[in-house]
Order: structure tokens, then C-alpha cells, then sequence
């Protein structure tokens, strides 16, 4: 068997076995017996990586269920006190169940650990979910990686070639995401709520977000009320500069600016000409290689030969 043929062999073993331990899943959660709850009993954590739906989408779901019925119950579990229901994957479902005026709602109740919950809220949101702001991704993410390497099991289902525990290469592996990509999402958690919300609004690069999180958070402050919160760009040579400022402990107000003026690019200067007098040879312009070039030749010829004929 040839090297291309094993590996493919190999992820086509991997993918059938995620198939069948989603099967085996499926299986187990269906012997819960569905319970109606009255929605008065039941609590919504507000302490989640997930933002709640405004209100245009919370009247958008709650009309889709009126429609066609809850098509996939919530997941809760008891309180600690036995009294209540805790939601763990459902709060949008069941403020829209409310909103059309429901007092009961179907659900599944789980008796799981306080680990096992947060990974049921975790999976039943970066599952479902058809769009995530990348605050909510680097939240979770954060939040699932820390879960996996305290409880250091890597799920059977998850067959990577790792020889050692690597909670991001299975993260990755569950989310198809690069391990790159769920290494810089986890790092984009550790930055200032301001340069956060940037992100979410799209106003900051994740990849930026990224370089800033190694700064110290009074450093990112710096850098939001500096540069970010007036939607000033920051360029690779900046970020080096801010982070070897860091690495100094020598972040301030006036250092950074410094380093961001010395780090600005190089303006570079455009010479115009009229298009509609060259009408005649843009095909031939256009065609060449480049084009910049070209002008540049022909340049030095006519002034070569002005030379010439000077001499």
C-alpha cells in the first residue's frame, strides 16, 4: 500500500468511526425519556461564551416553532437544590416557546457533573449554530480546551496520530478546524473586552486580536484607546514593535506611539496620466508583462538618446 493510499485509508477509518460514535450517541440520548417542564421552573445560565438572540431573531425562531412545533427538545438538568431545572442547551428555544406563550416546554434531563454540563452547553451551541462571532468561538474554544485537559480523555470517536494527549488537535479534529486556527481563537480570549467587541463588530482583525493578546491587559488598554477605538490600522511591523515593548516592560503612552509612527509604511507616490490619450495603445499597454516596466523603458531609451544626440 502506497503512502497516498494509507492515509487516505486511515481518514476514511477516522470519519467512520466519528459516524458511529455519532450513531452510538443517538442511541444513548434517545433512551431519555422526554419530560414536559413548566418554563416558570426552569434557569437560564447567563454566564455562557454565547450571546442570546435579539430580538428580530428571538421573534424569527419563535415563529418558525409555532409553524412546525419544537423540533428538538432542550437539554437541562436538576439544580443542586433538587428544586429547579438548570438549561444547558436550549435558552433561545425556550425564551421563543415563552414569547408565544407557552408555559410548558419538552426537555431531557441529564444527571451529569458540572464538567459534563458545560461540555453539553459547549457541544449544543458550536454544533447548531450556523454562524458564531469570533468572541463566541474564542470563548468556547478557551473553555472546551480547559475542560479537556483537566479531565485528560481523549474521546474514542477521535483517532488522530497524536502519540501524546493534545486537547487542540482533538478540538480540532471535532470542530474541522485547523489546529492553528483553534490555537489563535483560544489566544484571541485573553484580550481586553473593548478589543474583543472589535473583533465581533469586524473593526479589528481576528489575526490582529491575536498578536495583542500577548500584551499585558493595562498594555492593551493602551493600544485600544491609542490606536483601535479611532479605527487606526495596525500593521505586522507595529505589532512586533508593541510586543517587544512588552517583552522590555517598557509600554507606555508615548513609546507605543513612537513605535507606531517609526513602523508606518512607506506612502508610495502614483504619477497620473490622462487614459483617454493613450486610446490608441491600450491593448498593447495592457498586454505587456508589466506594464510599469514598459514605461520605464521606454523612458530611458528617449532619454538615452537625448543624451546621445546632446553629445
Amino acid at each position: 500500500m502506497s503512502p497516498e493510499e494509507f492515509e487516505k485509508s486511515m481518514y476514511a477509518q477516522s470519519e467512520a468511526e466519528k459516524k458511529q460514535e455519532a450513531y452510538r450517541k443517538r442511541a444513548r440520548e434517545s433512551n431519555i425519556q422526554k419530560e414536559w417542564i413548566s418554563c416558570k421552573d426552569l434557569i437560564i445560565d447567563e454566564n455562557q461564551p454565547f450571546r442570546l438572540y435579539n430580538d428580530e431573531e428571538l421573534a424569527d425562531l419563535a415563529e418558525r416553532i409555532k409553524q412546525s412545533g419544537l423540533l428538538h427538545p432542550i437539554v437541562v438538568r436538576r439544580t443542586h437544590d433538587r428544586k429547579k431545572y438548570e438549561v444547558l442547551s436550549g435558552r433561545n428555544r425556550l425564551r421563543a416557546v415563552m414569547l408565544n406563550g407557552d408555559i410548558e416546554i419538552a426537555t431531557f434531563v441529564r444527571d451529569v457533573s458540572d464538567d459534563e454540563a458545560k461540555q453539553i452547553m459547549l457541544d449544543g451551541n458550536l454544533g447548531q449554530r450556523e454562524y458564531l462571532l469570533p468572541s463566541e468561538k474564542a470563548k468556547a474554544y478557551a473553555m472546551e480546551a480547559e475542560l479537556l485537559n483537566r479531565n485528560g480523555k481523549r474521546p474514542e470517536s477521535f483517532s488522530n496520530n497524536c502519540k501524546s494527549y493534545d486537547a487542540r488537535q482533538i478540538m480540532a479534529e471535532k470542530h474541522s478546524e485547523s489546529k492553528g486556527s483553534i490555537s489563535n481563537y483560544i489566544r484571541l480570549s485573553r484580550l481586553i473586552p473593548e478589543l474583543l467587541s472589535l473583533t465581533d463588530e469586524k473593526k479589528l482583525p481576528v489575526l490582529t486580536g491575536v498578536e495583542l493578546s500577548y500584551l499585558k491587559k493595562d498594555e492593551q488598554l493602551m493600544v485600544y484607546e491609542l490606536f483601535a477605538s479611532k479605527g487606526k490600522k495596525l500593521n505586522t511591523e507595529q505589532l512586533t514593535a508593541f510586543r517587544k515593548l512588552s517583552k522590555e516592560d517598557s509600554v507606555t503612552m508615548e513609546t507605543l506611539e513612537k513605535a507606531f509612527e517609526n513602523n508606518k509604511p512607506q506612502k508610495t507616490e502614483y504619477i497620473k496620466l490622462n487614459k483617454a490619450l493613450f486610446t490608441e495603445f491600450l491593448e498593447f499597454i495592457e498586454s505587456a508583462a508589466n506594464p510599469e516596466q514598459f514605461f520605464l523603458t521606454l523612458l530611458e531609451e528617449t532619454y538615452n538618446e537625448s543624451e546621445d544626440d546632446v553629445m
